[in-house]
């Protein structure tokens, strides 16, 4: 399944930052992957392993609360603790 990570930017923009791929189908497990694997941890997280980078410049952020993160199905924000799935993008994103 490949996921796509938005941001917003300094000027309340949202971008897209990052397409992830990640094994499951399940879309929970798929949201909580792409949290992970959008984290620095150790390492930058657009140099992990199923993470295409799509932002501009030297670096980005990891993902955060307010963040949004699209399935093949829907669109969820992410929450202090999980993701609220987003009923009318269109709210949030001028499409």
């Amino acid at each position: 399944m490949f996921c796509t990570v938005f941001q917003k930017d300094r000027y309340d923009a949202i971008k897209v930052v990052a397409s992830v791929e990640v094994e499951t189908t399940n879309e929970q497990e798929a949201l909580n992957e792409v949290y992970s694997m959008t984290q620095t941890v150790n390492r930058c997280w657009w140099q992990n392993d199923g993470v295409m980078s799509l932002f501009s410049g030297d670096g980005c952020p990891s993902t955060s609360v307010g963040d949004i993160i699209a399935t093949p199905s829907a669109f969820y924000q992410v929450e202090p603790v999980g993701f609220a799935k987003i009923e009318d993008i269109t709210k949030i994103i001028n499409l």
